[in-house]
């Protein structure tokens, strides 16, 4: 048995971007402090879209016979895109000298440029990937999925960045669950979610020509909480992460990481006619 499905989502980006840039020369009257504004206004649609697909091995065949297996094995196979997209977008552009009087109080010199409303496009990427999937029956759950991103593709106001390079992603986790239709105080610890992690990404930021990489391992618990169908329980999700971002060579950084994250995951069936009251 198979399932498939297609998909696809429209998107709308709006809103400003705001940046300033100091440059501050400490106890001196010989220079001017400069300063540098600049706005972006982004308005504009993205499309991306995806499909995936499940097919179940309920019974294998064995000595000419076909056998049922205690627990079904579902396999599941992603995919999806993200269109490279243009983004209209206006920019406005300020650079001016001050200097601080003895009050404390920035007072402008002279303007450098003052440019407003400029037209341009911001060009996105183009981003795909793949994800594979292993479900057998209600305990064991293992994911992989893999993508790229074509960052070499990107564009600021027509102006490519020699700074960003094509990237790609790669990941995998588990999910573990002794017996979630356990019931009962004593059986709780049956009912919880176990899962383990592992990311690792490339990066898309390339600077004295080596690549700014990230990875990192996570392990978390899903807690249900409530009472009702196993499909219809809320679920306290806590997770730790510990990874490594950048490298110490070429003289670049690296930062060691710990995140811890919370969530919740509300389940409950809406709209259900029963048949009998």
């Amino acid at each position: 048995m198979s399932e498939l499905s297609i998909g696809g989502t429209a998107n709308y980006l709006f809103g400003t971007i705001n940046q300033t840039t100091d440059v501050i020369y400490p106890g001196t009257i010989t220079y001017f402090n400069s300063k540098r504004e600049r706005s972006i206004q982004v308005s504009d649609f993205t499309f991306n879209g995806g499909l995936q697909t499940h097919f179940t091995i309920d019974s294998i065949k064995s000595k000419g016979q076909r056998r049922l297996l205690k627990q079904k094995i579902k396999i599941g196979f992603g995919f999806f895109i993200n269109t490279p997209s243009s983004i209209r977008a206006k920019q406005n552009n300020i650079i001016y000298n001050y200097s601080v009087d003895g009050f404390g109080i920035a007072r402008s010199k002279d303007t450098i440029l003052n440019s407003q409303n400029i037209a341009g496009t911001i060009k996105l990427p183009l981003e795909m990937g793949v994800g594979f999937s292993i479900k057998k029956g209600e305990k064991l759950t293992v994911l992989m999925d893999a993508a790229t991103t074509n960052w070499s593709g990107f564009k600021y106001f027509d102006a490519p960045s020699n700074d960003f390079k094509n990237s790609y992603r790669v990941s995998a986790g588990l999910n573990y669950i002794p017996n979630k239709l356990a019931y009962g105080s004593s059986n709780y610890i049956k009912r919880i979610q176990y899962r383990l992690g592992v990311s690792y990404t490339d990066g898309y930021l390339d600077l004295k020509n080596t690549a700014i990489s990230n990875y990192f391992v996570s392990a978390g618990l899903g807690l249900p909480v409530g009472i009702g169908r196993f499909d219809d329980i809320a679920i306290v999700n806590i997770s730790a992460q510990y990874g490594k971002m950048g490298t110490v060579n070429n003289k670049l950084l690296q930062e060691e990481y710990v995140r811890l994250v919370l969530g919740f995951t509300f389940n409950k069936r809406w709209f259900i006619k029963y048949k009998y009251d």
